[in-house]
């Protein structure tokens, strides 16, 4: 059917560009974890935006990753659903 091919093709680019967004996470969590090892240095910011940060963007991971699983889970649902029908 063309909407489940389409839909495979919608997780299947969501889920790369959620694990792009991933990857990125991890670049803004080392860069808080240098700040929080080494201090700010020439930076100046609060003291609480490290912490702002990193939990801002594990927040973010987590609700990208639960949407990740949502879509998984509905594409293996009507996958399943297609198999009993033929």
């Amino acid at each position: 059917k063309r909407s489940d091919n389409l839909y495979l093709a919608f997780v299947l680019c969501y889920t790369l560009s959620r694990m792009y967004f991933a990857y990125w996470s991890l670049v803004v969590l080392s860069q808080v974890w240098e700040v929080l090892q080494n201090g700010a240095g020439a930076r100046v910011m609060p003291f609480w935006a490290p912490y702002c940060a990193a939990s801002l963007q594990i927040l973010l991971f987590g609700v990208n990753a639960t949407f990740v699983a949502t879509h998984w889970r509905k594409l293996l649902k009507r996958s399943k659903r297609d198999e009993k029908s033929e």
